[in-house]
């Protein structure tokens, strides 16, 4: 989660960026903003999707976390202190990382300039501060925690907090109801109070009724546009302007609120009844693996076009549907409002019946499941499907496979030129990770289980084969 620093700044700097287009139609960026940004937070910044960034761009590689800014090199050091020349200011407090064969990272809690204690320091000075343990020369210091601009962010929002501009119209007038109309210019509400009387002796005057109705401190509204119309002969307690304020405020908040309209009754899909069977599918990467599963299945599904005898797997992102031929196996929800005679793969994640009912009245022909089902789970999911909308699904599982974890722009094979890749992990797992249309693939370090899911209700058992050279191939 991002830090309030983090997200103050970068609304801060979007809010001033579109402002200033609309009023001088030109961008402009504030580079005081931008340089806070890198100093709160940053991983290197790119031009985004939009701009058409190079997509191996937009991981950094060195380190997960912050990367800081560069604000100095160590010049001096020793068993209990280093000398630190600055290219950017740094204060008491603030935290810095000191990149060597292992970074070091700590809070400033003292320095020092010409030997005097000092709590702010400037660029191309020269500070001295502790540390434990020898520091080599020349190493890069990275100013990591700005406290001080985290400081001076909490003191703009405590000061400046935002609210609600709100409308507000008071009628006070002799022998009528005091009336409060409060609006948000998308809601409004109306309340009367006591029928009003002439006063007496001093009736109540418009700056009172002003200066009542304007206190909304403690609340997350202010009042804008105030119109008072009242005939100055009223006598108006105090208590009850304060009241109907309070009352008004309270009504406008509740309405408000986001709410969702709860429809009740029973859920409805027109979904066809398909016949149960007993069929073996396959996934195949390319063309060369055809000959030795042609035979052996009932369906062949390939990750490359145009092969016959196959049907072709579409690649999970896509933005263009175009000169696509059915039936087609495709593992987004966009390709159901495009495309005809279509099977949905696995990552849709189907896991009940209410999605599995859902896909079939979109058109799809053939359901995989999700692979995080346990058999249990599916023979529930089939279960009640039939119990809820009285059909048979045609649904498909895959078993025995490399599952796919992860799908990115992102390529590890690209940046390093390698075909083959493998991630290992801190249990010595093995990884596979592989590019294909442009995405990068990670896979399962094991296969998924198997089972006799025949016998549950489902129709097809998938294998998906992929090339897995670490130990085992295919």
């Amino acid at each position: 989660m991002k830090s309030k620093e983090y997200v103050y700044t970068v609304t801060k700097l979007y809010r001033q960026a579109i402002d200033y287009y609309y009023k001088n139609h030109e961008v402009f960026i504030n580079p005081m903003l931008i340089d806070n940004l890198k100093k709160i937070f940053n991983r290197g910044f790119t031009k985004g999707f939009i701009f058409h960034e190079d997509n191996n761009n937009f991981t950094n590689e060195a380190r997960p976390n912050h990367n800081g800014i560069l604000i100095g090199k160590v010049i001096s050091s020793s068993s209990k202190y280093i000398e630190i020349k600055l290219n950017d200011e740094l204060y008491f407090d603030d935290g810095i990382r000191i990149e060597g064969d292992s970074d070091i990272g700590f809070k400033i809690n003292e320095m020092y300039i010409d030997n005097k204690l000092v709590k702010k320091a400037k660029k191309n000075d020269i500070i001295k501060i502790k540390t434990k343990g020898k520091i080599k020369l020349n190493s890069p210091v990275y100013l990591t925690l700005p406290n001080h601009i985290a400081k001076t962010i909490a003191s703009d929002i405590q000061q400046n907090p935002r609210k609600i501009s709100l409308n507000v119209k008071v009628i006070a007038k002799i022998n009528q109801p005091l009336t409060m109309i409060i609006s948000d210019n998308y809601n409004s509400i109306t309340l009367k109070g006591n029928i009003l009387e002439k006063a007496i002796n001093y009736p109540t005057s418009k700056d009172t009724i002003l200066e009542k109705i304007n206190k909304t401190n403690n609340t997350i509204y202010k009042f804008t546009n105030i119109d008072i119309d009242t005939d100055n002969l009223t006598f108006i307690p105090i208590t009850d302007l304060t009241s109907l304020r309070r009352q008004a405020l309270e009504q406008l908040s509740s309405l408000r609120q986001y709410k969702i309209k709860v429809i009740t009754g029973k859920y409805k899909r027109e979904v066809p009844n398909f016949p149960c069977q007993q069929l073996k599918t396959v996934l195949i990467e390319d063309k060369s693996l055809l000959t030795e599963t042609k035979d052996k299945y009932d369906i062949i599904y390939c990750e490359e076009p145009g092969i016959k005898y196959t049907i072709y797997k579409t690649p999970r992102v896509i933005d263009n549907y175009h000169n696509l031929s059915s039936p087609l196996l495709v593992g987004e929800i966009g390709a159901l409002n495009t495309l005809k005679n279509v099977d949905t793969d696995y990552s849709l994640n189907v896991t009940n019946s209410y999605t599995l009912a859902l896909l079939h009245s979109l058109g799809a022909n053939k359901v995989t499941l999700s692979c995080e089902l346990l058999p249990g789970q599916v023979k529930n999911l089939l279960n009640t499907y039939e119990k809820n909308f009285k059909k048979h699904p045609n649904t498909e599982i895959i078993i025995n496979s490399y599952i796919e974890l992860m799908i990115s722009k992102f390529s590890l094979n690209n940046k390093y030129h390698e075909d083959i890749l493998y991630l290992k992990d801190r249990k010595d797992k093995y990884f596979l990770v592989k590019t294909k249309n442009g995405l990068m693939t990670i896979y399962n370090y094991q296969k998924n289980n198997s089972y006799p899911y025949y016998q549950l209700g489902i129709n097809s058992i998938r294998e998906n084969k992929v090339r897995y050279t670490k130990n085992e191939f295919r």
